[in-house]
This record gives C-alpha cells, sequence and structure tokens, in this order.
C-alpha cells in the first residue's frame, strides 16, 4: 500500500493514458491523510520529473487528502526527497480567520492577511484528480489555491 510522505513525487493517473506530475509539499501530521499536493502538468515521459518540476511552474496547488485506499493503484511514487525553497512558505493559509503554516498556528489573521492569503480548502482525492486533469489539459497556471 502507497504510504505518501512530504517531498515525494508522484504521477496521478487522470484518464487511460495521461498522468500529471504532482508533488507533496506538506503532509500533516496533525491530520494524518491531509496533503498540500503541487501539480506541474502532464507527465512527459521524455524529461526527467526533477527536471521538469525545476524547470515548471506550479499549474494547481490544493489541498488533499491522501488515504492510501484512495490513492493506490492511482498514484504512483516516482521518487522521494524532492524539496524547494519556498515548500513551506506555500502552505501559508486562513484557517477559521486563523494563520496557518503547515502545522504550526501563527495566530490571529490580520485584515491585510485575510484579504491576500487562501482560505483553506480541502479536495477528496476523486475530486483532486479531476481539478488537476482540467488545469493540466488547459494549461492552467495558479500561484496559488
Amino acid at each position: 500500500m502507497i504510504r505518501l510522505k512530504q517531498g515525494d513525487v508522484v504521477a496521478v493517473r487522470i484518464g487511460p493514458e495521461q498522468e500529471c506530475l504532482c508533488r507533496i509539499l506538506f503532509k500533516s501530521s496533525y491530520f494524518r491523510h491531509l496533503a498540500l499536493v503541487a501539480s506541474y502538468g502532464l507527465l512527459r515521459e521524455a524529461i526527467a520529473p526533477a527536471d521538469q518540476i525545476s524547470k515548471s511552474k506550479i499549474i494547481t496547488l490544493l489541498y488533499t487528502t491522501v488515504r492510501p485506499s484512495a490513492v493506490e493503484g492511482a498514484w504512483r511514487r516516482i521518487s522521494s526527497g524532492v524539496f524547494l525553497d519556498n515548500d513551506r512558505e506555500l502552505s501559508r493559509r486562513i484557517v477559521a480567520n486563523e494563520v496557518w503554516v503547515e502545522d504550526q498556528h501563527c495566530g490571529p489573521a490580520s485584515e491585510e492577511q485575510l484579504q491576500c492569503l487562501p482560505q483553506m480548502k480541502v479536495f477528496m482525492e476523486r475530486i483532486f484528480v479531476k481539478r488537476i486533469a482540467q488545469d493540466a489539459q488547459q494549461g492552467v497556471q495558479a500561484d496559488r489555491p
């Protein structure tokens, strides 16, 4: 059974012959199945995944659940231990008018933070896959969720 962890690079099946290249930026130790996942578009077999990640921008950045039973067979680990400098900062978000970075509570959100930081929304695996598939097909690019 696949158990994903922070820094894993995975190929997520989005169709019969298509996979999307994704990376686990943050995996919560508090909420066991919660993860922040970045999508880099369609997996191109001719390009090494590490090169594709380092030369690509994030297309989709979403919180999702990664229950082993739900991702088994549909997600395959390509590599582990891929961390970038801004991964931690990308997890900064608003949860119930409070600022969080990864599993760390940073305190109440200011008015400015409420305007500029994303509200945390969690997508179940099936909805997550549908969203990254749409974004990969359209070439949509998002800096923040």
